[in-house]
């Protein structure tokens, strides 16, 4: 069975290449302070998000594909142009959810928030199985603390 390369994953592969070489040539140029703090974190999220979004994006293709029946018609939605009003109100709420992170850091247990973002950018971006839901942003969000906690020099309020 043949795939049809949706425009949106080229899109989005193309900004994880990017994303990736950034945060290699901020590595190569050092690991100073403010890049462990800022850039590669937020590199390594940004990854993590891209390829989620890949993931649901083709398991969502696959399952329309699969059920609706005509191969034709599925092929015809996934055609170029992308659909840019659905593409663009996920990533429009993933920016807003990411903002709301950043500025929930400095009120918020850093832990508690990490794992308020992780789990709403879950649902918006598809994500409806209640383990997952749970314990996927539990897991980021007691590995970020711990590593940032283990690589920053000042306490970090978290609830771990």
């Amino acid at each position: 069975m043949s795939r049809v390369l949706r425009s949106g994953n080229l899109l989005v592969g193309l900004l994880l290449v990017l994303v990736l070489l950034y945060v290699l040539d901020t590595v190569r140029g050092g690991l100073d302070v403010a890049n462990v703090i800022f850039i590669v974190p937020v590199g390594g999220i940004a990854l993590a998000l891209g390829i989620a979004v890949l993931v649901s994006e083709n398991l969502r293709a696959g399952r329309e594909a699969r059920g609706a029946g005509e191969l034709p018609a599925a092929r015809a939605r996934l055609a170029w142009p992308p659909d840019l009003e659905a593409v663009g109100t996920r990533a429009a709420l993933v920016l807003v959810l990411f903002v709301a992170y950043v500025g929930l850091m400095f009120v918020l247990p850093f832990d508690l928030v990490a794992w308020l973002f992780v789990a709403a950018a879950l649902l918006v971006l598809g994500e409806r199985g209640r383990i997952l839901l749970v314990l996927y942003p539990l897991l980021f969000a007691a590995i970020t603390a711990l590593v940032f906690r283990l690589l920053l020099p000042y306490p970090m309020d978290t609830l771990i």
